[in-house]
């Protein structure tokens, strides 16, 4: 779609269009039967280990691959990041909470895969409690916890709640308890002893939004996260109506940061001489639910 949307700009496109089949030695085989070496530009592999392949071979003729959702990746002189490092986004959402815990309880609830995040928000939030995963007989995650591991340490007044899993079992069974207990008042205190929850994460998974994940329980507890993109409204948006049109169905985050990440990538290219001029003839752009503002790294790559 974002190719007839470039089109009908009134640009005129050459685009090759490669199958990889998730494979590093398909890549190698398109590589091979094929001549990249005055492309404008590659957008993909979606997977680190064909991106690396593509990235690494194409280095040479200082070809821009770009990373559609890769994170954290080798930074060589001719790649693009196109999301932020996990490392920004744990530290917008660490900074939030810091700004507003002046007065408040943090607790951090972790699987045993998380334990270094755990630590690391413990190093922070000193007075935190941190509560972990119930386990089994051999000592393996059974991803739930029971309410009174938690309710000991909620405090009256607002309390901060990091949850640290990629499980969605996990956050449906911690969010259930949370939300159960958001806004309670114990026995003989007042209205104003109430402990009001707040829940956030420093890794938007897709395990907070599995189809056991209650919206209504994450709504309840006001969910925070560091996010890539904005909101928009899909009943209201052109690109959503046509693509149910055309489809049937409606796009997925994928197929909306695809649309995306084309439309940046081609209008960077028409309106300066390189991608890499781009960086500093337009320093931010914004589509539907993207914004894109790449700057140097020290490793050379762009991000």
């Amino acid at each position: 779609m974002a190719i007839d949307s470039l089109k009908a700009l009134g640009l005129s496109l050459k685009v090759d269009v490669y199958d990889t089949k998730y494979e590093v030695s398909e890549v190698s085989r398109i590589l091979a039967a094929n001549d990249f070496s005055d492309v404008d530009a590659v957008i993909g592999p979606l997977t680190p280990s064909t991106f690396a392949k593509v990235a690494s071979e194409l280095q040479v003729n200082n070809v821009p691959v770009v990373s559609p959702i890769g994170l954290d990746l080798q930074l060589r002189s001719n790649v693009f990041q196109s999301r932020p490092k996990t490392e920004l986004l744990k530290s917008r959402i660490v900074q939030f909470v810091k700004k507003d815990t002046l007065s408040n309880n943090v607790i951090i609830v972790a699987d045993s895969k998380h334990v270094s995040i755990a630590n690391e928000l413990k190093r922070t939030f000193n007075q935190a409690s941190i509560v972990y995963s119930r386990k089994n007989k051999k000592g393996q995650d059974e991803n739930y916890v029971l309410v009174n591991d938690i309710v000991g340490s909620l405090k009256a007044g607002n309390n901060y709640v990091f949850l640290e899993t990629t499980n969605a079992g996990f956050v449906s069974n911690v969010t259930s308890l949370l939300a159960s207990v958001n806004n309670t008042i114990e026995p003989g205190q007042k209205n104003n002893d109430k402990k009001k929850i707040t829940l956030v994460t420093t890794d938007m998974n897709d395990a907070f939004e599995g189809d056991q994940v209650s919206n209504e329980h994450l709504s309840k507890l006001n969910f925070h996260f560091a996010a890539t993109s904005k909101w928009f409204d899909e009943t209201e948006n052109s690109f959503v109506k046509k693509y149910e049109s055309m489809y049937n169905t409606t796009p997925n985050k994928r197929a909306v940061r695809g649309f995306d990440l084309t439309m940046d990538v081609v209008l960077r290219l028409v309106s300066s001489n390189s991608l890499y001029e781009s960086v500093n003839d337009a320093p931010l752009t914004e589509y539907i639910e993207s914004k894109f503002a790449y700057k140097k790294d020290i490793s050379g790559g762009v991000l």
